[in-house]
C-alpha cells in the first residue's frame, strides 16, 4: 500500500510504498532512524488498544470517479440548426439588397406603439430644370402634412411611420406641376432623402434616394457574414461558442415578420442542447 505517514518521534512526514499492511509493519524514519509499528485502520484484525508507537493510515483527498469512453450516437439538432441559419443568412442578404424588407416589420410594431419619425428632404435640380418654388405634402391615415421648401430643403417632424404617400408641387414661370411619390419613414433618426428632379411634367423625372440605405445595407451584410460563420461552425460541429455567437448575430437580421430572429433563437436552443457534440481543436470535446 502507498501512503504518507508521520514519525511519532520527530513528527516529520514521509511517503511509503509497496507496504503490505494487512497484518501491520515496522517502519524506520529516514530522518531520525526511529523504528515504529503501523497498523491499517481498515484491517480486520486491527487492535483498538495500540500504544503510542503504533500508527494508522491517513488517506488524503476524495475518491475520483472513473471516466469511461462510450459510444453515443449524434443527433440531428446541429443539422436542423444549420438549415435554419441558412434561411437566416439568405434573408439577411436579400434584406441588404432591399432594406425595406429589413425594417418593414419593426416599423409596424413601433407604429402600433405610437412612435413617430422625422423627415429631411433635399431637392436636387438636374440640369436646366430649375423651379421658382415648390411645396411638399405627405399623406397617411387620412391626414395631410405640408411644408414649404426653402433653399431646396424641407424638414418634417412627427410623421407616421411606414410608407407615406407624397406629392411635390413645383411652380415655374406661372405654371405648376404635381408629382407623386412614396417615402419610407423609420424611427429613431431623421430620415434623409434626396429628390432629383429632371422633368417637372411627370413622376418618371423624379428620382428618390434614401441617404441611409447605404449604411443599412452595410450593417445587414456584416450581420449576414457573422451568421454565416456561425452556420459553418454548426455544420462542422466545431467551436461551440462561435456557433452560439452566429445565432445571436442572426437575431438582429430580423427579417420579414421577425422570421430571421425567431429562426436564430430556435437554432441557438438546438445548438445549446447538442453542445456535447461540438469539438474545439484546442480543448477537445466540450462537456
Amino acid at each position: 500500500m502507498k501512503g504518507r505517514i508521520q514519525c511519532p518521534n520527530c513528527s516529520k512526514q514521509f511517503e511509503i510504498d509497496n507496504i503490505d499492511d494487512s497484518e501491520g509493519a515496522v517502519l524506520t524514519c529516514p530522518y531520525c532512524d526511529c523504528q515504529f509499528n503501523i497498523q491499517s485502520s481498515s484491517s480486520d484484525n486491527a487492535n483498538d488498544d495500540f500504544n503510542d508507537d503504533d500508527c494508522s493510515w491517513e488517506e488524503h483527498g476524495e475518491p475520483r470517479k472513473t471516466i469511461l469512453s462510450a459510444v453515443k450516437p449524434k443527433t440531428d439538432k446541429p443539422m436542423i440548426a444549420t438549415l435554419l441559419l441558412v434561411v437566416v443568412v439568405c434573408m439577411g442578404i436579400i434584406s441588404s439588397v432591399s432594406p425595406g424588407l429589413f425594417y418593414q416589420t419593426p416599423v409596424m410594431v413601433f407604429s402600433a406603439a405610437g412612435m413617430q419619425g422625422s423627415l429631411s428632404i433635399d431637392i436636387d435640380e438636374v440640369g436646366e430644370n430649375s423651379f421658382d418654388q415648390a411645396n411638399l405634402s405627405i399623406f397617411q391615415n387620412n391626414k395631410t402634412y405640408q411644408g414649404l421648401i426653402e433653399n431646396n430643403t424641407i424638414i418634417f417632424h412627427n410623421l407616421p411611420l411606414g410608407v407615406n404617400d407624397g406629392e411635390l408641387y413645383v411652380y415655374q414661370s406661372n405654371e405648376s406641376d404635381i408629382i407623386g411619390f412614396e417615402l419610407d419613414i423609420i424611427p429613431f433618426f431623421t430620415n434623409s432623402y434626396t429628390l432629383s428632379l429632371s422633368n417637372h411634367n411627370d413622376s418618371e423625372g423624379l428620382m428618390i434616394v434614401h441617404n441611409g440605405f447605404g449604411l443599412c445595407t452595410a450593417i445587414l451584410l456584416i450581420l449576414s457574414v457573422g451568421c454565416l460563420i456561425g452556420l459553418i461552425s454548426t455544420w462542422k460541429r466545431d467551436y461551440f461558442n462561435i456557433a452560439l455567437i452566429g445565432c445571436i448575430v442572426g437575431v438582429f437580421t430580423i427579417g420579414f415578420f421577425f422570421i430571421g430572429s425567431i429562426l436564430s433563437i430556435i437554432a441557438f436552443y438546438l445548438i445549446y442542447q447538442s453542445r456535447d457534440e461540438f469539438v474545439d481543436e484546442k480543448k477537445g470535446k466540450s462537456f
